[in-house]
């Protein structure tokens, strides 16, 4: 059931559009997040009663910048990411080590400069010109090196060659508010950029722009919460006043990660059995949600995770992980079998065929006393007729094969390393699991990303793997099968949902604020941008 908040908001609504009914689906209605969008269905449903409506298009704005059409792409981020390594390389100014994570800070940084000093650009002449005034204004401050870097940089790439996401992003939403056609209305969407600020005034020049309220179900707690983060608070005002919270909130201190989840799983369990049906994890803390979930799946309760999870901690990607430690070590025989008994590799032959030859090389291994050395493993296979394991070592001895040449494109790199998951028989295995599934798909889009005219740059293979390493730390894979009462979600994503009771999972120092991440590019340099810290 809907609350009262969008109710409200869907009442507000229907006043400005009733003559429009049954059919409102000339319209759009930005929310913060899909849940959002779920639960004002739900209250326009009910307000309509039996009615068959259509109903607006409901999008969040990157959602509704991503409907323009006939748009050329912008460039992919992980060739952006291997230009801003490639210029930090060129500078001399950091270690080899540095690169790729001082690469990958700078590219937010990039973004977030744009989201913050330009705004929304009218055309691509007054683009230009915004770009130049912005970068002048920083021109004859006092910058260190660092913040000069950045800002020299930021304005060399916006300058030229392919749009980037964020002006991609700005100049999708300036068509969108040159060719407005209709009244645009919105939920509270918090956090807005100045390109996004820009975007709903201009729209608002051509038509109506409509804020839809959501009335705060507990105005008592907002006051507590004013009071608590005013600017001249007066202790005296609230003295011997009762917690609008009294009740509502309770703190569980615990000493240890099992502790933590074992309190969590209680709470989750007593609230399900008093009927609670939208039970809210806002997941601070993911080490604690991990062992937490597995508690759950084993009691029968399933998680529904809007939050997805990098693709570093699925167990798909434990393959390469290994293959990449046999590459680097000359095949050290504990991950070489690690690598073979991964239920990921060798999918194209029967199981149990495949177990049995592990586990007569594992045991030749023990006779042997062999640690490492690819050459040495094929001669004990060869030497202990253990035929089937010889045919497992030629297969991976090719796909090593792949990997000898010394400088190679990243999309070379990816393609070998495609390649090398068909020759281990890990491809197929990949298809079968959901995880893998999506796993594989990233590694083809990014193969696909940087076959480029003018793409020739050559990497290493250490380096090639640290590109990779980021791009696997930073994309998420969803479980989007699940459907259950029980949802981890993040703090951004809680705001304007309705849940029955909520759990903050690691409220803690540690992870309250979240902690900004070390790096060259920290809040000196950030105030020196003109960037929030």
């Amino acid at each position: 059931m809907p609350t009262a908040a969008y109710l409200a908001a869907a009442r507000e609504f229907l006043a400005h559009e009733a003559e429009r009914s049954p059919d409102f689906s000339g319209l759009v209605l930005l929310v913060p997040h899909l849940a959002a969008a779920r639960s004002f269905l739900a209250a326009l449903a009910q307000e309509l009663g039996s009615r068959v409506v259509l109903p607006p298009r409901l999008l969040t704005l990157p959602g509704l910048a991503a409907s323009v059409a006939g748009r050329p792409p912008a460039e992919a981020e992980s060739r952006r990411l291997a230009d801003i390594y490639d210029f930090l390389k060129r500078t001399g100014r950091l270690q080899d080590r540095q690169l790729w994570p001082a690469a990958a800070e700078l590219a937010g940084l990039l973004r977030e400069l744009s989201d913050s000093q330009l705004g929304l650009p009218p055309d691509y002449p007054g683009f230009q010109a915004r770009l130049e005034a912005a970068y002048r204004r920083r021109l004859t401050a006092a910058l260190g090196f660092e913040a000069r870097l950045t800002h020299e940089l930021w304005y060399a790439l916006l300058r030229g060659g392919a749009a980037d996401a964020g002006r991609d992003y700005a100049e999708r939403l300036g068509w969108l508010a040159d060719h407005a056609q209709a009244p645009l209305y919105h939920l509270p969407l918090p956090a807005l950029s100045a390109v996004e600020r820009d975007f709903l005034q201009r729209y608002a020049m051509r038509q109506p722009v409509r804020g839809l309220n959501l009335p705060l179900p507990y105005p008592e707690r907002s006051a507590l919460l004013a009071a608590a983060w005013s600017n001249a608070p007066d202790p005296g005002d609230n003295a011997g006043a009762a917690s609008p919270l009294a009740g509502a909130l309770t703190l569980h201190g615990t000493n240890s990660l099992e502790a933590e989840a074992m309190t969590a799983e209680a709470c989750l369990g007593r609230w399900l059995a008093e009927g609670c049906e939208r039970l809210g994890i806002v997941v601070l803390d993911r080490v604690v949600a991990r062992r937490l979930r597995a508690r759950l799946e084993r009691r029968g309760i399933l998680v529904q995770d809007e939050t997805g999870w990098t693709f570093t901690t699925a167990a798909v990607s434990h393959v390469l992980d290994r293959w990449f430690a046999l590459l680097q070590d000359d095949c050290y025989y504990r991950d070489l079998l690690d690598l073979l008994k991964s239920p990921y590799v060798f999918a194209d032959q029967a199981p149990d065929a495949v177990q049995a030859a592990v586990a007569d090389l594992e045991m030749a291994v023990r006779r042997s006393g062999v640690v490492e050395g690819w050459s040495r493993f094929e001669q004990l296979a060869g030497q202990e007729k253990l035929t089937a394991a010889t045919e497992l070592l030629r297969r991976l001895q090719a796909a090593r094969g792949l990997f000898a040449a010394p400088r190679l494109t990243l999309a070379e790199w990816q393609a070998r390393l495609l390649q090398a998951l068909e020759l281990i028989g890990a491809a197929l295995a990949f298809e079968r699991d959901w995880a893998g599934g999506q796993l594989l798909a990233l590694l083809r889009r990014l193969q696909q990303e940087n076959v480029a005219p003018g793409r020739a740059t050559r990497y290493r293979f250490s380096e090639w793997r640290r590109w990779l390493q980021l791009q696997l730390d930073q994309a998420t894979f969803v479980d989007d099968r699940v459907e259950s009462p029980v949802r981890f979600t993040h703090l951004r994503a809680a705001r304007l949902r309705e849940f029955d009771a909520v759990l903050l999972l690691g409220a803690d120092a540690a992870h309250l604020p979240e902690p900004a991440a070390p790096g060259l590019f920290n809040q000196a340099v950030r105030q020196e941008l003109g960037l929030p810290g």
